[in-house]
């Protein structure tokens, strides 16, 4: 089976991933459904802390 890999342009990662470490809910216009997705952890009590503990591990091992 063959894996498909997706390359995207750096930039673009780096604009995602300075949207994810927001605290605050928002919406973007270029990343929609990702958007409504960190809104909705974002505003869920329960999955706060999830969110949270994700974005930080993502920021972790992209410092090393």
């Amino acid at each position: 089976m063959k894996h498909r890999v997706l390359q995207l342009p750096l930039d673009f990662i780096a604009e995602l991933m300075k949207l994810m470490l927001r605290r605050d809910a928002f919406y973007n216009d270029k990343f929609p459904a990702i958007s409504e997705s960190i809104n909705y952890y974002k505003r869920t009590k329960g999955d706060l802390n999830n969110m949270r503990k994700a974005v930080e591990e993502m920021k972790s091992k992209q410092e090393l």
